[in-house]
């Protein structure tokens, strides 16, 4: 299912949000793997490949940004282009390397927890029938989804100046690693944080990071697995997974199913 559903979904919404033609969308793909293989600590994949990818997908995005400049259309990327600072417009670096960073970003993420909340309900058919029976949860559904097991599960940051947390002392400068997974199943905030209750009074995890640090492309990624999730139940109903097929993305931060095999529940 991730390569027939979870993975085209969100990347080919990015891209026609970005502009990019629909016969590109299959090389846009491509070129957010290539992201997410550049990006993995445990590289297993043919660097000159990755390599060639990337310099593919910047000048494809500088083709298409010049295009943009000379005939605005009404996306994205020309936006992008023709936005205004305080500086003045955007450099085309700049341009291209947010329109990279948007295209996967609003893809890896956001196929993961397409995944992840299909691997949540099969686990939890009390849960699936619960959304199935009563479709105004889907908005709750969604946050608890993400606080169940969101698709980032760690997030650096730094130490702007001394903090005292717990009696330590962190100080200014010092690089962290915040675990927001950790954070969403806080007992100190949520009750069973360990359970999976879409109907959860008030869930609303820290998925998207906070204040200054909140993900620009939440909306969109909530609005993708509303419909994404109520779709994929309207089609497949009551399903099974079977757990031992499933093949996760081996990366410290994303967290995923990369194989996803699912079939009509026999019961």
């Amino acid at each position: 299912l991730f390569a027939a559903f979870n993975a085209p979904l969100p990347i080919h919404t990015i891209s026609q949000l970005l502009g990019i033609p629909e016969e590109r969308w299959p090389f846009t793909v491509e070129v957010s793997q290539a992201i997410f293989d550049y990006l993995n600590p445990f590289p297993d994949f043919d660097v000159e490949r990755v390599d060639q990818l990337l310099q593919e997908g910047v000048a494809y995005l500088d083709e298409l940004a010049e295009e943009r400049r000379l005939d605005p259309q009404d996306d994205l990327l020309s936006a992008l282009v023709h936005a205004e600072t305080d500086e003045g417009r955007l450099d085309r670096f700049e341009v291209v390397a947010m329109a990279i960073f948007l295209m996967f970003a609003g893809h890896e993420t956001t196929s993961g927890a397409l995944g992840l909340s299909m691997v949540a309900m099969a686990r939890n058919p009390d849960q699936r029938r619960l959304v199935m029976q009563d479709p105004t949860l889907w908005p709750n559904a969604v946050e608890e989804f993400l606080r169940y097991d969101p698709p980032l599960h760690v997030d650096p940051r730094a130490a702007k100046e001394d903090v005292e947390i717990g009696g330590v002392t962190i100080k200014a400068g010092r690089r962290l690693t915040v675990l927001l997974a950790a954070a969403n199943r806080d007992p100190n905030r949520y009750e069973a944080p360990d359970e999976l209750r879409l109907d959860r009074e008030d869930p609303r995890p820290l998925s998207f990071g906070h204040g200054i640090h909140h993900c620009i492309g939440a909306a969109l990624a909530r609005m993708q697995m509303r419909t994404g999730l109520r779709v994929f139940l309207d089609r497949f109903g009551e399903y099974e997974i079977d757990n031992a097929a499933i093949e996760w993305k081996a990366h410290p931060a994303l967290r995923g199913p990369i194989v996803l095999p699912v079939s009509p529940s026999s019961g």
